[in-house]
């Protein structure tokens, strides 16, 4: 963790509270600068279970390899410092693993901690190993890197997580893991994970998703020729997608894709301001915009709703128009109901 203050005492206390109690905590502070290592260090003096282990600030890749090192329980499970764990997870999934030998991850579902406490379960993920081992193959998404529980000697074996897909670590590690052993979900809900602006950054958005494209695009090479077109420690471009066979219009989609589902996120978490911030800021060609030009107008519209609410009325109705130049296809039943609300009565 990096600068986890703010969650962190939640997160280490739903640990702490776990029905299996027989296990160790191992924190690893990537270089934290606020008030983090105070935090982890009242905890370690209260609970032997929980390890502390300090490094200079390297990124998520060199924290979570870190962790991987230390631990010394044959299951590894993942989180991160703003999540909260359901009471019986570690008892649910390390039970899910002694009973199935031949499964070497396991995950489960989530329920995300939106704006003002509301919360939303996320859509189903697959369960069986068949049908997880497909889609990931097809490039589709099957697990919530913070709920995954995995066999250590598993990690080791693949080699852990890799430096040139941060970003995207999990998605190269799954399909590593996939092509040598059979993976699986728990239906049950057993982490919430919040979501908040912060979480949000368009160069790291990019980044990942070029990197994601090329876990996949190696995954398939790696199938066909039985070798790994790419050093673990190479550095990963467009120009590395082109080498490895990704077109630019699949770039284009998935960085659309990319772009829309964070715009989505911000308005879900109740922050639409937040999503047109987003939206000016990102330095994104013209042709994204244009197709992201639906979420924009939507935020703009979510917004006019809470500008009004609070009696800003002349900046409501700025952005009522701001979206109806955007969007005007937008249904004229909903322009119409947004705009009649902006009539005193």
């Amino acid at each position: 963790m990096h600068n986890g203050e703010e969650q962190l005492e939640g997160a280490i206390e739903s640990i702490l509270r776990q029905s299996l109690d027989d296990f160790e905590l191992i924190v690893v502070d990537d270089g934290s600068t606020d008030r983090t290592p105070s935090l982890l260090q009242q905890f370690a003096a209260r609970d032997p279970r929980v390890r502390v282990c300090r490094q200079d600030h390297g990124g998520i890749v060199a924290a979570l390899n870190r962790g991987a090192r230390l631990a010394r329980a044959p299951y590894l499970a993942r989180m991160d410092a703003d999540d909260i764990a359901v009471p019986d997870r570690l008892a649910k999934q390390a039970a899910f693993l002694d009973s199935n030998a031949d499964i070497a991850m396991v995950g489960g579902s989530v329920e995300y901690i939106l704006g003002e406490g509301r919360r939303a379960q996320l859509r189903s993920l697959p369960t069986a190993p068949a049908e997880i081992a497909q889609r990931l193959m097809d490039g589709r998404h099957c697990f919530v890197h913070p709920t995954v529980m995995i066999r250590t000697d598993a990690l080791a074996e693949v080699g852990g997580y890799r430096a040139a897909f941060e970003g995207a670590e999990d998605a190269d590690l799954w399909l590593r893991l996939v092509e040598r052993f059979r993976l699986a979900n728990l239906p049950e809900i057993v982490l919430a994970k919040r979501v908040h602006p912060g979480q949000v950054s368009t160069r790291r958005m990019e980044q990942g998703i070029v990197r994601r494209l090329a876990a996949h695009a190696s995954a398939t090479l790696r199938r066909n020729t039985g070798q790994d077109p790419l050093r673990p420690d190479q550095a990963i471009t467009t120009e590395t997608l082109r080498r490895l066979g990704v077109d630019p219009e699949t770039v284009q989609r998935e960085l659309v894709q990319g772009y829309r589902t964070s715009l989505r996120a911000f308005q879900e978490a109740g922050d639409p301001e937040a999503a047109i911030r987003f939206f000016h800021g990102a330095h994104m060609p013209w042709r994204i915009r244009y197709a992201l030009r639906t979420e924009y107008a939507r935020a703009l519209l979510q917004q006019a709703r809470r500008d009004y609410a609070g009696q800003h009325r002349a900046r409501a109705g700025l952005r009522l128009v701001q979206a109806c130049v955007v969007r005007p296809a937008l249904p004229l039943a909903k322009l119409a109901t947004l705009a009649r609300s902006f009539i005193p009565s």
